[in-house]
């Protein structure tokens, strides 16, 4: 457990956290929106565990999330249209549904799909702690089954989760809303889950 500040975090602990991602670790970090889980993009054994958390299915579609929009334009396909969305709303509590690159493996899409959620967080940890590790990370909301609302306390987080994860990354309270989820390859796109990102600006 890390209790970090949430404006300005402890460089050693994000390089803690960030060493435990590269070593195929599982990490739950705070978001503008809920706390997630993270793991690495190529990392079997962590994705393994986040089913169990979960309950989720092998189908589940999950999010990437990133850095910056060009770490984004590597692993989902952007047309000029959809680049202009992502740059008004990005950072911030939006996902983002885009075709998935070959960059994607075929267990974070689904068997029958090539899309992938995507999204940029504006919160400072989870923005330092995907510099240090330098790729996108497969993002997952901290919400165990059975449960209406996100696990949002840190008591909470520890009581449930201590011996589940590698390492947390506690910044106080979190929110129970998720992000605002948005269908980028719908015609015309169309919101698909209403969150903490505000719809009245996506003009849909």
């Amino acid at each position: 457990m890390l209790h970090v500040h949430p404006e300005n975090p402890q460089k050693r602990l994000i390089e803690q956290a960030g060493k435990c991602i590269l070593n195929g670790g599982l990490v739950v970090c705070p978001t503008e929106s809920c706390y997630v889980l993270l793991h690495g993009i190529t990392e079997k054994k962590p994705h393994e565990r986040v089913l169990q958390i979960r309950n989720l299915p092998r189908d589940h579609l999950f999010t990437l999330i990133c850095a910056d929009l060009s770490q984004l334009d590597r692993y989902s396909r952007v047309g000029t249209l959809e680049y202009r969305m992502l740059k008004s709303h990005l950072p911030g509590p939006y996902t983002f549904i885009l075709g998935a690159t070959r960059l994607i493996p075929k267990r974070l899409v689904g068997p029958k799909r090539d899309t992938i959620g995507v999204r940029v967080s504006a919160h400072p940890v989870c923005q330092q702690l995907l510099q240090y590790v330098g790729e996108a990370l497969v993002s997952t909301t901290v919400k165990l089954p059975g449960w209406e609302w996100p696990l949002s306390a840190e008591s909470d987080l520890v009581e449930h989760l201590k011996t589940r994860v590698d390492c947390m990354l506690l910044a106080g309270i979190g929110r129970t809303v998720e992000t605002t989820v948005v269908d980028l390859l719908a015609d015309p796109p169309k919101v698909l889950r209403v969150g903490l990102g505000d719809t009245g600006p996506l003009g849909l």
